[in-house]
């Protein structure tokens, strides 16, 4: 039994390995790199943690209707419960597996756009801050994207300049990003006077 169960704890080890070291090579590379490499190096653990969330809620469900369950309300709870997983697990799998997926035709060819009245978000809540990108491309549709610290403090500086220019001016950023996973693959940022 011991025998048994150091092989699947070695080969689970082996497996969080697989998954979680190919997260580590972003690390070494530029920060203009990085976000772009981030998302495809996290798929394999994004897709066992799917995996593993997934198997969760069918566990969870395959309990609820073949346990000893008394009553509707515990067995409607584990249904509720596995409903939510599942839910959890086709989102993650989406968002983070599919997505930079289907984003890698345009790796080689971006999609280009051209951002007017450009602003920059800097949230600190929570463990990591979320600092983005806001503006209207030319058919008036808005689009928000990640950036790194770098892009907001340039764009920052850009924005208080455009303030204090004599004429009207605003923050304008040419991007190429990619267009599931809204990776941002370069970025352009300047001021323009405003058309008035």
């Amino acid at each position: 039994m011991t025998e048994k169960l150091q092989k699947r704890i070695t080969a689970a080890g082996i497996f969080f390995l697989i998954c979680v070291l190919p997260m580590s090579i972003p690390l070494f590379l530029s920060p203009n790199r990085r976000t772009l490499l981030n998302s495809y190096c996290s798929v394999p653990f994004w897709l066992a943690a799917s995996i593993v969330i997934g198997a969760a809620g069918v566990g969870i469900l395959f309990f609820a209707f073949k346990g000893n369950i008394d009553g509707r309300i515990g067995r409607l709870g584990l249904v509720l419960g596995a409903l939510c997983l599942a839910a959890l697990c086709v989102f993650s799998l989406f968002t983070k597996v599919v997505n930079p997926l289907r984003d890698i035709p345009y790796l080689n060819n971006p999609v280009s756009a051209r951002l007017e009245n450009v602003h920059f978000y800097y949230n600190n809540i929570g463990d990591s801050p979320a600092i983005e990108l806001e503006g209207e491309d030319s058919s008036g549709v808005r689009m928000v994207f990640d950036i790194d610290k770098d892009t907001y403090e340039n764009g920052k500086a850009l924005y208080m300049q455009a303030e204090n220019m004599s004429q009207e001016h605003m923050v304008t950023a040419d991007i190429e990003y990619l267009p599931y996973s809204k990776v941002i693959t370069q970025v352009d940022i300047h001021t323009a006077e405003t058309n008035r």
